[in-house]
């Protein structure tokens, strides 16, 4: 993709992400049970970013046990998480350029992200951010959606990747723009199980731990990786 257009889309869900951070944020006002788990991977005194934070809901999960920050670039979605924890850190900040020390954090989550970066380059340069501000032997932890599992999605982006494959547009193969909280063109890449597990091990980590969680609102690949 053409990195000019892929920051495009990057700036274009910043704001969307404001556009709509109320309505978002009241769909997610708890921790969904089915990724609980997720969080059993923290150490009481552990210090844990939570990157593409959102409202912050998972720093329920995360304070009692560890110290939290929570990052996300949507100026309205950090106001309403700062309004909900006020005992928690919150950063606006992007996740290509995180703002903190190498050998930051023993934990690093990133629920739902990855798939709206824009490129394999951009996406690449996440994880070597989630890379360097992770201790040795530190943990990311990394959801996406998986869109292959819903028959809608599936089409669309076989339509849209076939228009990739020939040249009509400057998306990316299994990139499509759907619309998705009330917004169009809502970006999304979408993730098989193999370039999921390509792409973190390609980015220098060693995958601890692979599955899928199920749900009623569709399906997420998970990875627990470590710093190597």
């Amino acid at each position: 993709m053409d990195k000019d257009y892929a920051k495009q889309i990057a700036d274009d869900l910043q704001i969307k992400y404001n556009l709509i951070a109320g309505n978002f944020s009241s769909s997610r006002e708890k921790p969904w049970q089915e990724m609980v788990f997720l969080f059993d991977n923290i150490n009481e005194g552990d210090r844990v970013l939570d990157l593409g934070c959102g409202n912050g809901r998972f720093s329920e999960i995360i304070l009692p046990r560890a110290s939290y920050v929570g990052l996300d670039n949507s100026e309205r979605l950090i106001a309403l998480a700062k309004n909900r924890y006020p005992d928690a850190e919150f950063v606006v900040a992007d996740a290509l350029d995180i703002p903190f020390p190498d050998n930051s954090f023993d934990k690093v989550y990133s629920i739902a992200l990855l798939h709206h970066i824009a490129s394999e380059e951009m996406r690449q340069q996440v994880l070597s951010e989630i890379k360097r501000v992770l201790k040795p032997n530190g943990l990311a932890i990394i959801t996406v959606w998986d869109l292959w599992s819903k028959p809608k999605r599936k089409r669309s982006i076989i339509w849209q990747s076939f228009l990739s494959f020939l040249g009509l547009s400057k998306l990316d193969l299994c990139d499509v723009m759907i619309e998705w909280q009330g917004v169009k063109d809502f970006y999304f890449h979408c993730f098989s199980p193999y370039s999921f597990k390509k792409l973190i091990q390609e980015s220098g980590f060693d995958i601890v731990k692979y599955g899928r969680i199920e749900s009623r609102r569709g399906a997420n690949l998970y990875i627990v990786a470590k710093k190597s």
